[in-house]
């Protein structure tokens, strides 16, 4: 048995005051919209951008490569990882593999393995939540606005509600299941040719979601 164990700290204190939009868009539908001085709709992001954070992540591992065989090892090994500004504390993430020398020349291998990965939040994305809360930024739309002044249009034009960028309140590390299996075979002293097969699957994956209830 050959077993290893660490972990991963990484910790970021954030300033930012990046302004996105500022001056307003302008959006049309077609060129001749455009040409005929028509928008579809106008954005525009208004407020301090000035925000201050941090964010920290840890992981612990344990590992065990086992020598189950002269020709044969396997390892098992568990991760657990943890994010600030995310409510689950709980991302355990089993890991298997093995190598396989299945002929007494050693010259070809077999490999494979499976585990379970979770992924970081990325702190920008934080930051965005911080930066446009409805408050100390709002996003600007108005529908049907005029041109060049969006708010002289007629009386289809509407001003939406401010928009706001919020965490969902059951928001969970992403996680992916990833397999692959191999074969490697040593031609000539300086030459070996590999076939691998790997398939990873994602769920509950970041998305981002326009949660406005429909017009009537």
């Amino acid at each position: 048995h050959s077993m290893r164990a660490g972990f991963l700290l990484e910790s970021g204190w954030y300033r930012s005051d990046i302004e996105n939009n500022y001056l307003g868009r302008f959006t049309f539908a077609s060129l001749d919209d455009y040409a005929a001085g028509r928008p579809s709709t106008y954005t525009r992001r208004v407020g301090d951008p000035l925000v201050e954070y941090s964010q920290w992540q840890l992981g612990l591992f344990a590992q065990d490569d086992w020598r189950a065989a002269q020709n044969l090892t396997i390892s098992f090994g568990v991760r657990q990882e943890m994010q600030a500004n995310l409510g689950d504390k709980l991302n355990l993430s089993p890991r298997f593999g093995m190598t396989w020398s299945p002929f007494k020349s050693g010259r070809t291998t077999v490999r494979g393995s499976l585990g379970v990965f979770h992924d970081w939040l990325d702190a920008t994305v934080y930051e965005q939540t911080l930066q446009v809360d409805g408050l100390r930024q709002q996003d600007i739309v108005v529908r049907n606005p005029g041109y060049p002044d969006y708010l002289s249009g007629g009386a289809d034009q509407m001003v939406l509600p401010a928009s706001r960028y919020v965490f969902a309140d059951d928001l969970t590390m992403p996680v992916s299941v990833r397999a692959s299996a191999g074969i490697q075979q040593q031609l000539i002293p300086n030459v070996a040719a590999n076939v691998m097969y790997a398939f990873s699957r994602g769920y509950n994956r970041f998305r981002g979601r326009n949660i406005n209830a429909p017009d009537p």
